[in-house]
Order: structure tokens, then sequence, then C-alpha cells
């Protein structure tokens, strides 16, 4: 049977968590972002189909082992901070992870093996870790795995990777396959052969799935495809997997071997665990892996954007170093001092409300319009090479974007977007709450690019960034550095975060500081930003000096 999913307005309180916009749907359930009523906080709310509550066994062991799951304290294990029924729903409040999960960075094709080892050698340190508490997971599949400051197609090179949505673990030695209400739990190109049987299971049955994972990671598909469950059920018990060189002969046939064998049909014949695995995976792939020589995600090619990670030599990144074992710290990066009497935090920046004292506004002669950026999406967009204007860049912008130029009291900044974009200013509640009307009804009217110069912030630390931007901000507003990346031949730090405009609705930002004085962020609602990301890219991948 299938399930339900009634959507939850924004502005509903589930526990002590407001729903703000839905993110994700799944089979299990729907995922919304949502604020921490008590601590004011962004979370990720997973809220299950209501026929899963009413499963009696199911709502108990998920409430359970959810609780069990929480107590995980490992870097790459999303953290669980609650999980409940709320009157006859079960839900789940993780951390929210600013980036994408690998399904995303798999619409992008497949990864060179030292992108794969890498995330599969966390996912499996992560599996490894829930398995040493008594857990499976048991619904292992590249969705589950969020990859922070990754995009679609995607993964910046320092990534860092948590395994997520336990509410499907159950306790070592426990019995899968159905539920009372007839539904398989479990993603059903990844799961193992003794799930389908309904056999006991134990930490083989996801490192079966994290095998089939990997087979994905290196060839862009999962290794059983079928037209019909029956015959991907039948696939997974019965059929031998496919060859890994049949898919990509330049890769070792060795590699192909220890994929077969953790995807072995008996779990006797697989890995001891998971962290067995990768060691067999990474052996059979030739390149001898230490700590500190982790592989490292490529970009998908075309690259538009390379990031790299920091290390000793380099200029200072944003936030803290790597960790001693090469792989990127967990923790978020503070978001700067407080202001002092003395004023020492920057003015309030301006590169977020749209609406403000405009002492210019130029249309860029750009020709004939070429392209609707309202018309549905992102995938025809014309570019063309343009100033800058405020700062001493030029990059490809879309062509029918208007520049808009501006200044106030402290200097000038500029931002292009549509022709009708929607103007607002965040220190007016009703032009916010306008505006939030707009993001869920036509959100193509909210996108810009925006532009300053601000040699004031060469002076600034990595880790004062983002609370120096967003000093006089609305509450609410969220800023932090995710990485770095090249533009114009420079190594410069990556900020991403969101700009509130009411509790139902928020902008989305991703940005770079340039040379240390100049601030490029790209607006847009959630809704539409994956659809932008492409491009977003390319007007950074294309920025040169005018100088």
């Amino acid at each position: 049977m299938s399930l339900s999913h009634p959507l939850i307005e924004p502005g509903t309180d589930i526990s002590r968590f407001r729903v703000e916009q839905l993110l994700a749907r799944g089979g299990m359930g729907l995922v919304y972002r949502a604020r921490d009523v008590r601590l004011d906080r962004p979370v990720a709310l997973k809220v299950l189909a209501p026929e899963l509550s009413d499963d009696e066994e199911f709502r108990q062991r998920f409430v359970r082992e959810s609780r069990l799951a929480a107590a995980l304290d490992h870097p790459h294990v999303v953290p669980v901070y609650e999980a409940d029924d709320w009157h006859g729903l079960l839900y789940v409040a993780m951390r929210f992870v600013h980036g994408a999960d690998l399904a995303s960075v798999l619409r992008g094709g497949p990864l060179d093996p030292p992108a794969a080892m890498l995330l599969i050698t966390q996912a499996a340190s992560a599996l490894d870790a829930a398995h040493d508490a008594g857990l499976v997971h048991r619904d292992v599949k590249p969705g589950n795995f969020l990859v922070r400051g990754a995009r679609p197609g995607h993964v910046p090179e320092d990534a860092h990777l948590y395994l997520t949505d336990f509410g499907l673990t159950k306790q070592t030695g426990s019995l899968s396959g159905l539920t009372r209400s007839g539904t398989f739990l479990g993603s059903l190109h990844y799961v193992a052969p003794e799930q389908i049987r309904g056999e006991e299971v134990d930490g083989r049955a996801d490192l079966y799935a994290l095998a089939c994972v990997a087979f994905e990671l290196l060839t862009g598909a999962p290794p059983f495809r079928r037209d019909q469950e029956a015959a991907l059920l039948w696939a997974h018990m019965s059929v031998p997997p496919p060859r890994l060189t049949d898919v990509r002969p330049d890769l070792p046939a060795a590699m192909g071997a220890v994929l077969a064998r953790g995807m072995a049909k008996d779990p006797a014949d697989r890995p001891p665990s998971c962290g067995a695995f990768v060691a067999e995976l990474s052996g059979a792939s030739g390149r001898v892996r230490a700590d500190d020589d982790a592989p490292r995600p490529r970009v998908p090619a075309p690259p538009t954007v390379v990031r790299r990670p920091a290390s000793e030599g380099t200029p200072p990144g944003p936030g803290p170093g790597p960790r001693p074992d090469g792989r990127a710290p967990d923790g978020r990066a503070p978001d700067g001092p407080p202001p002092d009497a003395a004023g020492s935090v920057r003015r309030r920046r301006r590169w977020w409300p749209l609406a403000v004292a405009v002492a210019g506004i130029a249309a860029v002669a750009a020709g004939l319009l070429l392209w609707s950026p309202w018309g549905g999406g992102a995938g025809d967009v014309e570019l063309e090479r343009q100033s800058l204007v405020v700062a001493p860049y030029e990059a490809e912008i879309p062509a029918d974007w208007r520049l808009l130029r501006a200044e106030d009291d402290v200097g000038e900044f500029a931002y292009f977007g549509p022709e009708d974009r929607f103007p607002f200013d965040l220190a007016d509640p009703a032009s916010r709450a306008e505006a939030a009307e707009i993001a869920a009804e036509d959100p193509q009217r909210l996108l810009s690019i925006y532009v300053e110069r601000s040699p004031g912030l060469a002076d600034e630390l990595p880790e004062d960034l983002p609370g120096q931007i967003l000093a006089g901000q609305p509450e609410g507003s969220t800023l932090e550095l995710t990485g770095t990346t090249l533009v114009a031949g420079l190594e410069v730090p990556i900020l991403e975060g969101g700009l509130f405009l009411t509790d139902d609705q928020q902008l989305d930002v991703y940005g770079v500081l340039v040379d240390g004085e100049t601030l490029v962020f790209f607006i847009a609602p959630f809704s539409v930003e994956s659809d932008w990301q492409q491009v977003w890219d390319d007007v950074l991948a294309s920025m040169t000096p005018t100088g």
C-alpha cells in the first residue's frame, strides 16, 4: 500500500518546532525546514506518514530507537535533537545541514574513485558507529547521506558527510520485513536480500546497501534496475550484481570484486564490517590511503567552481582548519563578536535589503530579451559578459537582467535582477510579508545578484565575517562559512545562509568574498534556488578582473 503524506501548513507547531517550509518528500514522510522556538535555531523536521503511527509496533520502535540514535555522538551522524509522537504524528527533529544529499550530487554523474572513496569512508564510519551502539539503519541510500556545502552536481573538496534518517533503524537481531499495515520498510534499490526475505538483520544488511551506494557513486546508477518492483526484489535475492568494469572499464577489476563481495546474497560472505569493506575497496583501487592523504571529491566536469581544502602554506581559509585526520571540522563557524559601545561592528549591510534610496537606476543595454527568467526555470539562460560596475570585475550575467545601482552614506553597491523584480525593504515588516507572498506565488521575481565593494572587510578575521555581514539584518537571518572556492584565480571564502522574511519564508543566500573587498551574493527563494545553482556557478567561474 502507498502512504499518504498530508502537507503541513507553514506556521504549524509540532511540539516546540514551528514549520517553515517543505524541503523534501520521501517514501516514509515529508521533511520540513522548521524553527526550534525554544532555542531559536533552524532544524530539519521529518514528519512520518499517519499510517505508520497507526502501526503500534512501528510507533514504539521509532520513538525508542530514534532516541538511541540521538545518543550517538559521531562526526558523521547528523545530530538528532528530538523524536516523539505529537498527537498521533511521529516526527524527528535533526540538525539543519546546509548542503545537498548524495542523490542530488549524483545528478552530475559518477564520481572519480578518490571522490567516491572519501564519501564512502565517512559513510562507513557512521554506520559502524551505529552498529557498535546496537543499531541497524536499514534504509541506507544516497538520499540519506547529506554533504555539507554540496549542491546538485557539485561537492566541496573538503566534503563532510552526515548519515541521517535513523527513523527506520532497528536494534540488532530484530526482524525486518513488513509493518502490520503491509508497508515494506527500506529503499528497493539498496535493500539486502535478508530484509526482503523477512529474516533477522544486523549491520551486514547496511553493508550490502552501502556497497550498492558505492557502485552508484562510481557508475552513476544503482546495481540493479528493473521496471517492476517484484523484479527488482528478485534481482537482489537471486541475480549476481553487474561487473563494475562493464560500466567503468577504466577502473580496476579488483574494485568490482570487492563491490560484489559487499553485495553477496549471504551475509556471511560479506566483509565483517563497513570499515573492513572500505579498507578492501581502497586497497583494490590501487591507492594506499593514509589519514592525512584522504581522497578529495572532484567537481563534475565541466568544472565551474573548484574547491580546495585549507592546508599549511595556503592563505588562511574561513573557520577552523582541517582536523588531524584531514577531514573538515564538524562545528559551525562562529558568527563573530557582538557590537560594542564604540560601534566596532560594521554598518548594516545593504546586500539583501533590496529596496534602498536608489541614487541611479540604469537598464542593462543587453539588446533583445532572449529568455524569460520567471518562465519556470533556469535551463535556457542566455549569459552576457558585463561589468560588475561597483567592483573591478566583469562576469557572465543573465542577458536580460537589469542593473540597478545605488549608494548610501558609506559607499556604492549594485544588483542585477529580472525586469519585474520585486523591490522590498527588510526594515519594513509589511514589505517583508509582501515579499514572502511573492516567494510562494511567483518566486522568480525575487532573484538577484548583489555586488558590493567593501574594503574594510579585508581587515576582518575569516571567522568574524558572518557576524559582521549580518549586523543589522532581521532577527532570524543566518550566514555561515561553508568552505572555499576559486574565483578569478583566488581562493575565497564561501558564505551561505538565509534571509528572514517571515516565520514561513526565507530567501536562500549563497556568495563569496573576493580579494577581501568584493562581496558577490546570489539571492533566491528556496523553491527555485536549486534550478539556478548552475547559473550561479557559471557567474562565479566567469569572473575576471578588469584592471
